[in-house]
């Protein structure tokens, strides 16, 4: 890889309902608004990371690549709003029950992305937009930059657990 590994975080929610078992939802990046860090990520901008590397786009804590907390996602795809993710945690390691038990607990509530700026401008006010990334990992975060991302706990109810 060249260049340098950028993070993008934003506040998350999650839901936790009797019978959850590490499942999360939610968008990990929201098109179109100027986040925290001066950027704004435009719609299309990891659909060709998605139809290359969907497969190993990894779940850490904390852009910690040594905490892994879950598989790759079984549903990472773009949609009107942004990044959408669903997966769930790996209970059985320390860093899965850790983070669960935050999520749970409403201290974890942020989630981020891990990605390389690919092409992009910069506006005259600054601002910076992205059209395309090479996206690599999502992280639940303590603290993030976007306002507009959201996810949430999913019940094990729909089979995906």
């Amino acid at each position: 890889m060249t260049g340098t590994m950028e993070y993008k975080a934003a506040p998350t929610q999650f839901k936790i309902e009797a019978g959850d078992e590490g499942i999360y939802e939610g968008h990990f990046s929201v098109f179109g608004n100027i986040d925290d860090g001066m950027d704004v990520i435009h719609p299309g901008a990891f659909t060709e990371t998605l139809l290359q590397r969907a497969g190993r786009i990894k779940v850490f804590y904390a852009h910690d690549w040594e905490k892994l907390i879950g598989p790759t996602p079984e549903v990472l795809e773009e949609d009107e709003k942004g990044l959408h993710a669903m997966g769930h945690l790996s209970l059985g390691t320390f860093w899965g029950r850790e983070v669960w038990e935050l999520m749970k607990d409403g201290a974890l509530t942020e989630g981020s992305i891990g990605y390389r700026a690919v092409d992009y401008d910069f506006a005259e006010n600054g601002v910076r937009h992205i059209t395309r990334v090479n996206l690599y990992e999502i992280s639940p975060v303590p603290l993030g930059m976007n306002p507009l991302t959201e996810l949430r706990a999913v019940k094990a109810a729909l089979g995906l657990a």
